[in-house]
Order: structure tokens, then sequence, then C-alpha cells
């Protein structure tokens, strides 16, 4: 059916379209000082969030917007994630796996200076879409063939690698854009009508079909 057809066509672009009025949401994972901050840090250009060598410093989700080839892009640093007897730290690191849950794309960072360690495996494990990140190239590779294949090599500290990063980012956030004078909803409840109207089009055309 071409109406059908053609909601679905314009449906196929409702989250692009979200999100060309809200950014897409980047949140970044690992366990404590493998230099989440410090990457966000560099991503951004200046300092926002708080960079520290003692583990568990970021006990919330810290946000800032920036924007990657024009996109706007939300990147949170989120509380390290490791076992802890700290009731506060234990509350960020839940927060930190909400927004993992809801990211739209989530990257795992991993220090390669040391050596791979049980909760770097799990993240890999439990997050295998994740972008990951070698982090701190800087320093060596520890990981060696431990290192998943995909991995980029990043350093903060000499900037290393962060453009490569951006571009991944942008690949896996905008896998394509839609052609000029496309259709395109950018609102929910715009998606909703649509969705709504492509029923009530589905069951009209089951009601023609003979038998």
């Amino acid at each position: 059916n071409e109406d059908i057809e053609a909601f679905d066509a314009v449906l196929s672009w409702a989250n692009f379209g979200l999100h060309l009025t809200q950014p897409w949401q980047v949140v970044l994972t690992g366990r404590p000082n493998v230099g989440k901050s410090s990457l966000i840090n560099a991503l951004l250009g200046y300092q926002r969030a708080i960079v520290a060598e003692q583990p568990g410093t970021t006990r919330d989700v810290v946000t800032a917007v920036t924007a990657f080839d024009g996109w706007p892009v939300q990147l949170s640093d989120t509380a390290g994630l490791r076992a802890t007897d700290s009731d506060l730290e234990a509350a960020g690191i839940e927060r930190a796996r909400a927004a993992l849950r809801s990211a739209d794309l989530r990257v795992i960072v991993l220090d390669v200076g040391d050596t791979p360690t049980d909760s770097d495996r799990h993240l890999l494990s439990e997050w295998p879409d994740a972008v990951v990140v070698a982090h701190k190239s800087d320093r060596g590779d520890a990981w060696r063939t431990a290192l998943p294949p995909a991995a980029l090599p990043v350093s903060s500290l000499t900037g290393a690698g962060l453009d490569a990063l951006q571009r991944e980012l942008v690949r896996r956030l905008v896998p394509r854009v839609p052609p000029p004078g496309t259709a395109i909803p950018i609102t929910p409840r715009q998606i909703d009508e649509l969705r709504r109207l492509r029923i009530v089009a589905a069951e009209s055309a089951s009601e023609r079909r003979p038998g």
C-alpha cells in the first residue's frame, strides 16, 4: 500500500528528526582513573569535568553539550564502575548505569597503559556495540593482543586520536543524512500522530482486501 509506504518512509527519520532539536546522548564509561574526565575535557576543548587521581572522584553524571561536524551531542562523564563500600559512590555508579542504559551511544574508555582487568573485560562483554577508546596511548600498550581490534588509540595529553574519535562518534550517531526536501518529523507529537495515521491506513487497507 502506497500510503503505508509513505508513512514508513517519513517515520524512518523519526530518531534523526528528534535529534535536530535535542542532542544525541553519548555516555563515557570505564573503571576509575582510566581518564574519562580528561577525555571529555579534551573533546570539549576546555575543562568541564573534574580531574583527580583519587578513585571515585566523579560521583554524579556530569554533562556538557558540544557539536561534532555541526551535530549536537551531550557528553556525559560518569562514575567509574567498580565494587565499593561507599554509599555515596555506589549511588553515583547506579546513576552511571542508568545513563548507560538510556544512551544513544556508549563509549568504553580503557587505560592501555595498564594491563586489562576483570572490570574492563566485563564492560566490553556487557556493551559489545560501544565505541572503544584505547586511552592514554602515549603510555604504550600493555593490552597488546587483548585490545579489541576496533579500539581507537587516543591520548588526551597529546591530542593524538581525538579527531579520529570525533569522526567515529559522528559516523555512529548519524550513519545517513536525508536528501534535500525529505519530510522529517521533529517532535514526539508529530511522530505519535504519524504512527496513529499509519495504523488507520493499515486498517483501511485490510478492510479493502477481497475475501
